[in-house]
């Protein structure tokens, strides 16, 4: 159960929650900046100590060869006492100092471990890089670390020339600046190393990157050189291990050496985060013991609440008739809770007195529908309730009852008149009556106004049906008649066309015969056609024979020649007479296929008129049907009528 203690009580505890959860991350971020800052600030000054290691150690060691050029400038032209003079500086150097040699424009090469050379010897001090460079900046300088090939180790060579004779030189390792570095440097989270311009390591925690070039460095220095610092001007990368490192710089002189000091990434949060787990613990135990103490001293104060509650939830189950009327609550104190219970009492007296009256007037109201269900529309309630609504709700239904009584009166009487045929009779409408019961009385008037209208209606419909009918059966009679008329008609041109139709095919038969004596014709054409080719050869052959008797033949070639003029022009017209017996063939085909056509087109005008003569006798028979039916119309026309006219309306 949600009590209103547990609420309350439940709300402090989120806000202190609220409120030490704020307080501690508020203090830890404050931790954490501090923290960065601090260890930032360290990583700083770790490098300046570093920077100040880097500068001693360059400047002691510019410094001896400074000494050693101002020394070895005063010898003579052939440098005597040089050897004297390298090993007396050499053995007065540190132990980072491997070798002190000097080399001179002649090629001569002078070493402080007396291995001296010259040109002739293999060795030319001349085109070594370390005499270049002293030679180029005409001052003390040094060289970029590189591998000693007699140490084993990083060196840095220290150059200075002398006047302008010759260069002095020192081999210097930077193994004890790496540790000394690394000493300054080296801490639980952190180490600094030393990389030139390029990222190429020269100082280094592990040997095996030293002198190396270096993909991560090569991007960190760039990234220098860009600016890309976060808040804390730091450059967050990952080094060859894969692992997140913070990345803080110090340059270290004029050739872009850089000093950085890798921080792991969780340096800022390793150091803080003891003291946030304080916190919270602290925190949890103090809202523990407030939230108890909050809850203890809530539960003791709003205790009177429940029974309270107990008795306001029994007032209810009485008003709401699930219950008897309920005791009244026992004051026990004198604040907000004892005044709320006096007014809870004197609330719980007016609320049964006030229900007593309400059930009694519910009860007559009972009573009055009972006999309204009855019929008996007469009834009244008597009784005053208590609730002012439900008084109103009295007079309204006294109201209701009294007009509900006299409407449905007056609707009976209505409704009487129209069981006896008069439609005329209405219902007097109250100015008052609104809605539903004014709906109804007006749909009673309106119901008689209809029926009145209705009637009216039929009787006019009814006449003009009867008029209508007496027309219907004379245009009726009239169709009977033409309808017989035309089927009479149809079968006189169902004979002609049928006479029409044999006519036709007798013309076609005489056409037939015409066209196969057309065929004979030609036959005997052909006939003479080769009698007067047989002639005209005969001809041909006796005029051969006349002209071989000579003399005695040309009365025979005579007769001979007008025998072959004969057959000539008997096939001339023999090739008349075929043209026109051809072109007499053509026209009487053309004849026939047109006689053939009409025979169809009449055979098929045939076909249609004894469709059309039976159709026309069926139509006869509908027409007689139709009079039959238009007779009963007129008969039924006439009987509304009758009915009609007996009602008042």
């Amino acid at each position: 159960m949600k009590s209103i203690t547990n609420k309350i009580a439940l709300m402090l505890i989120v806000a202190l929650c609220i409120s030490f959860v704020a307080m501690s991350a508020a203090s830890y971020y404050t931790a954490q900046n501090k923290t960065t800052e601090l260890v930032t600030q360290t990583q700083r000054q770790i490098l300046k100590d570093v920077k100040n290691a880097m500068d001693t150690f360059f400047n002691n060691n510019l410094h001896i060869v400074n000494s050693m050029s101002s020394i070895l400038s005063k010898l003579d032209e052939n440098h005597n006492g040089i050897d004297a003079i390298l090993a007396q500086a050499k053995s007065m150097s540190n132990k980072e100092v491997g070798l002190v040699y000097a080399g001179y424009n002649d090629g001569a090469m002078y070493r402080s471990n007396g291995k001296n050379e010259t040109p002739k010897d293999g060795y030319d001090p001349r085109a070594r890089d370390w005499y270049k460079l002293a030679k180029e900046k005409n001052n003390i300088t040094f060289t970029d670390p590189y591998v000693s090939a007699s140490l084993k180790q990083m060196v840095i060579s220290f150059v200075a020339p002398i006047k302008d004779i010759g260069v002095t030189a020192t081999n210097v390792s930077i193994e004890e600046l790496s540790k000394e570095i690394m000493s300054i440097s080296k801490t639980d989270y952190s180490y600094a190393y030393v990389v030139d311009k390029d990222g190429k390591i020269i100082i280094h925690p592990d040997k095996d990157l030293v002198g190396k070039d270096n993909p991560t460095t090569s991007k960190l220095v760039a990234r220098y050189k860009n600016k890309e610092f976060n808040e804390n001007g730091l450059i967050a990368y990952k080094n060859t291990k894969g692992e997140d490192r913070y990345a803080d710089f110090i340059e270290l002189n004029d050739r872009g050496w850089l000093a950085i000091s890798a921080m792991q990434k969780d340096v800022f949060t390793t150091n803080t985060m003891p003291l946030l787990k304080i916190q919270l613990i602290l925190a949890v135990l103090f809202i523990v013991i407030l939230s108890a103490f909050v809850y203890f001293l809530l539960k003791k104060s709003l205790n009177p609440i429940k029974t309270i509650q107990s008795k306001l939830d029994d007032l209810f189950k009485f008003v709401t008739y699930e219950a008897k009327a309920p005791s009244k609550l026992e004051v026990r104190s004198n604040d907000e809770f004892g005044e709320m219970s006096k007014a809870i009492n004197e609330n719980i007296d007016k609320v049964v007195a006030g229900i007593k009256k309400d059930s009694t007037m519910i009860d007559e109201l009972n009573k009055v529908a009972n006999l309204m269900i009855k019929g008996n529309l007469g009834a009244k309630i008597g009784s005053t309730p208590n609730n002012p609504s439900l008084n109103e709700l009295k007079e309204l239904l006294n109201k209701f009852f009294t007009s509900i009584s006299a409407n449905l009166k007056g609707i009976t009487n209505v409704l009487s008149s129209y069981t006896k045929n008069d439609f005329t009779a209405k219902v007097e409408i109250n100015e008052e009556l609104e809605a539903d019961l004014k709906a109804m009385i007006l749909g009673v008037s309106n119901m008689g106004e209809v029926i009145c209208t209705m009637l009216n209606s039929n009787l006019n419909d009814a006449k003009m049906l009867e008029e209508k009918a007496t027309t219907l059966a004379s245009a009726m009679k009239e169709l009977t008649q033409g309808a017989s008329t035309q089927a009479n008609s149809l079968q006189e041109s169902a004979a002609a066309v049928e006479q029409m139709s044999s006519s036709m095919n007798a013309i076609s038969q005489k056409t037939a015969d015409v066209i196969r004596q057309s065929d004979e014709i030609k036959n005997i054409i052909t006939i003479i056609r080769d009698i007067a080719d047989q002639t005209n050869l005969l001809a041909l052959n006796a005029a051969i024979e006349a002209a071989r008797a000579g003399e005695h033949g040309r009365g025979f070639a005579v007769v001979a020649d007008e025998v072959r003029k004969l057959a000539e022009r008997t096939q001339k017209s023999l090739g008349e007479i075929e043209a026109n017996t051809n072109v007499l063939a053509q026209s009487i085909n053309e004849m026939s296929e047109s006689i053939k056509e009409q025979s169809e087109g009449i055979n098929m005008i045939n076909q249609s008129v004894a469709q059309i003569d039976h159709l026309t006798k069926e139509n006869v028979v509908i027409a007689n049907r139709a009079n039959e039916v238009t007779s009963d119309v007129d008969n039924m026309a006439k009987t509304i009528v009758s009915e009609v006219r007996k009602n008042k309306f």
